[in-house]
């Protein structure tokens, strides 16, 4: 079994970590599972410095106190957050940012205390040593404040601005994608589609940055960054149908550079001229009745779609030699007959 965990358990300090939390590292887990053991409150790597736990039972420890391990965790997650917006994966060290923890009378600096192997030894810059750690605290911020927002009765403005404001930047990585997938599936979070979903048809209809209150420059790129994270945000809930009213199709005709997850999406009967979608992820989705006159696919879309819609007036992007070319209908028909 360990030998099916070696992409994470073959990182030293991951290792490391898990040998120090007593976590069974012989039973498969997914990275999800391990990091959220590791970095438990409770049954992790803390429990070696409670008065309980069987590590660093004797001696003055800073983290026996269950507050500085909350506090502790809150850095963590404020730093990653922080190197997330900036997109950057160290920040300058400012001493009269980094918090203090007091025990018994003590003051320690975060970066001091007995788990030292989760930031690089730097006197200049703060970075996590491994950018798994830092992906991990980035989610943990942004599902601690999901489920904070969702708690006010006039939550879905306040969490139009949360995402908005999260998302502007294109620095999702397929790993972030899968932690919050984990997180949310694994906690209260899981009932919250619908009202998350409610949320993006509000920004759907204001703008996706219209809640932030704030002034981008290139506007439209922004706006189609942050819609295209929150296609990935609603799929983390894994339906097999996404229902969306017609005001989406309005971002569906910007060129966007990267890829837009349609799986699943519920486009039937929706007007399509003329929309590049050669891009888009389009698995389940149903495009039956749609206009798609003019509109663009790449050559395995066609494939695809051929048998489910009417694709007779569409356009399609075909790869040779490295290049993209674009023909037009009368090109088609011979795909179509495939």
């Amino acid at each position: 079994m360990v030998l099916r965990n070696l992409d994470v358990l073959g990182i030293p300090v991951i290792l490391y970590l898990a040998i120090m939390s007593g976590v069974d590292i012989t039973k498969e887990a997914t990275k999800p599972e391990l990091y959220s053991r590791i970095f438990a409150e409770k049954g992790g790597i803390f429990d070696k410095f409670s008065y309980d736990g069987d590590g660093y039972d004797y001696g003055n420890q800073i983290l026996r106190d269950s507050k500085n391990i909350q506090k502790y965790l809150g850095f963590l997650q404020e730093i990653a957050f922080e190197m997330f917006d900036e997109e950057k994966l160290s920040l300058p060290r400012k001493e009269d940012k980094i918090p203090k923890l007091t025990f018994e009378g003590t003051e320690i600096s975060v970066l001091e205390f007995p788990i030292k192997h989760l930031f690089d030894n730097t006197l200049s810059n703060i970075e996590f040593v491994h950018k798994s750690i830092y992906e991990y605290f980035v989610v943990e911020y942004i599902v601690k404040n999901i489920k904070e927002v969702l708690k006010i009765d006039d939550y879905k403005e306040k969490l139009a601005c949360f995402f908005g404001k999260t998302l502007l930047h294109g620095n999702i990585t397929y790993e972030i994608i899968e932690l919050l997938k984990y997180k949310i599936n694994n906690s209260d979070l899981k009932d919250s589609y619908h009202k998350v979903a409610e949320v993006f048809h509000v920004m759907l209809k204001d703008g996706m940055i219209y809640h932030t209150n704030m002034r981008f420059k290139k506007a439209i790129i922004c706006e189609m960054t942050v819609f295209a994270n929150m296609l990935e945000v609603l799929h983390l809930w894994e339906r097999f149908i996404y229902l969306f009213d017609d005001t989406i199709i309005d971002y569906l005709y910007f060129k966007y550079k990267k890829s837009l997850n349609l799986s699943g999406a519920n486009l039937s009967g929706a007007n399509l001229s003329g929309v590049d979608l050669s891009r888009a992820d389009l698995e389940r989705a149903d495009l039956k009745g749609a206009d798609l006159r003019h509109t663009i696919f790449y050559e395995n879309q066609v494939q695809q779609l051929k048998r489910k819609c009417d694709l007779k007036d569409s356009k399609v992007v075909i790869s040779k030699n490295g290049k993209n070319k674009t023909i037009l209908q009368k090109c088609l028909f011979n795909l179509l007959k495939l």
